[in-house]
Protein backbone atom coordinates (compact mmCIF):
# COMPACT_ATOMS: atom_id res chain seq x y z
CA UNK A 1 0.00 0.00 0.00
CA UNK A 2 1.18 3.54 -0.67
CA UNK A 3 2.42 5.09 2.81
CA UNK A 4 0.75 8.38 1.88
CA UNK A 5 -2.83 6.49 1.90
CA UNK A 6 -1.58 4.53 4.53
CA UNK A 7 -1.04 7.12 6.55
CA UNK A 8 -4.74 8.70 5.69
CA UNK A 9 -5.90 5.13 7.31
CA UNK A 10 -3.96 5.50 10.42
CA UNK A 11 -5.41 9.26 11.08
CA UNK A 12 -8.80 7.75 10.35
CA UNK A 13 -8.52 5.62 13.23
CA UNK A 14 -8.11 2.36 11.37
CA UNK A 15 -4.84 0.39 13.81
CA UNK A 16 -6.22 -2.85 12.78
CA UNK A 17 -4.84 -5.28 9.96
CA UNK A 18 -2.09 -3.25 8.63
CA UNK A 19 0.68 -5.53 6.94
CA UNK A 20 3.83 -5.50 8.75
CA UNK A 21 5.97 -4.26 5.50
CA UNK A 22 3.85 -1.51 4.12
CA UNK A 23 3.85 -0.37 7.92
CA UNK A 24 8.11 -0.17 8.05
CA UNK A 25 7.98 1.45 4.15
CA UNK A 26 5.31 4.38 5.71
CA UNK A 27 7.60 5.00 8.93
CA UNK A 28 10.72 5.03 6.50
CA UNK A 29 8.80 7.61 3.97
CA UNK A 30 8.64 9.89 7.21
CA UNK A 31 12.08 9.74 7.01
CA UNK A 32 13.23 7.03 9.64
CA UNK A 33 16.32 5.25 8.59
CA UNK A 34 16.48 1.39 10.13
CA UNK A 35 19.03 1.04 12.34
CA UNK A 36 18.91 -2.49 13.62
CA UNK A 37 17.45 -5.40 14.46
CA UNK A 38 17.37 -6.76 17.86
CA UNK A 39 15.79 -10.40 17.61
CA UNK A 40 12.24 -9.66 16.38
CA UNK A 41 12.39 -5.98 17.12
CA UNK A 42 13.29 -3.55 13.96
CA UNK A 43 14.65 -0.29 15.09
CA UNK A 44 14.33 3.04 13.10
CA UNK A 45 15.81 6.27 13.88
CA UNK A 46 15.27 9.91 12.48
CA UNK A 47 17.43 12.87 12.58
CA UNK A 48 15.02 15.14 13.64
CA UNK A 49 13.97 12.67 16.71
CA UNK A 50 14.54 12.35 19.91
CA UNK A 51 13.00 8.61 20.45
CA UNK A 52 13.86 5.64 18.80
CA UNK A 53 10.66 3.49 16.71
CA UNK A 54 10.53 0.14 17.86
CA UNK A 55 8.09 -2.70 15.75
CA UNK A 56 7.93 -5.87 15.60
CA UNK A 57 5.23 -8.11 13.32
CA UNK A 58 2.39 -9.84 15.07
CA UNK A 59 2.41 -13.58 13.98
CA UNK A 60 -0.31 -13.21 11.48
CA UNK A 61 2.17 -10.66 9.65
CA UNK A 62 0.33 -7.89 10.70
CA UNK A 63 1.51 -4.53 12.81
CA UNK A 64 0.73 -4.51 16.38
CA UNK A 65 -1.86 -2.15 16.86
CA UNK A 66 -0.57 0.11 19.78
CA UNK A 67 2.56 0.29 18.04
CA UNK A 68 0.88 1.91 14.83
CA UNK A 69 -0.69 4.19 17.30
CA UNK A 70 2.87 5.27 19.05
CA UNK A 71 3.72 5.97 15.90
CA UNK A 72 0.66 8.26 14.72
CA UNK A 73 1.19 10.00 17.93
CA UNK A 74 5.17 10.44 18.06
CA UNK A 75 4.54 11.77 13.71
CA UNK A 76 1.60 14.69 15.40
CA UNK A 77 4.04 15.13 17.89
CA UNK A 78 6.85 16.13 16.24
CA UNK A 79 4.55 17.45 12.76
CA UNK A 80 6.54 14.99 10.49
CA UNK A 81 5.91 14.78 7.05
CA UNK A 82 5.72 12.11 4.54
CA UNK A 83 8.40 12.60 1.95
CA UNK A 84 7.16 14.22 -1.20
CA UNK A 85 4.33 15.55 0.61
CA UNK A 86 3.54 19.72 0.80
CA UNK A 87 4.75 21.01 4.21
Amino acid sequence: MNPKRLWQRIQQGNVHNIDFADFCRMIEAFGFAFDRQEGSHQIYAHDAVAERVNVQTRRDGSAKHYQVRQFRDLVKEYDLKVKGAPR
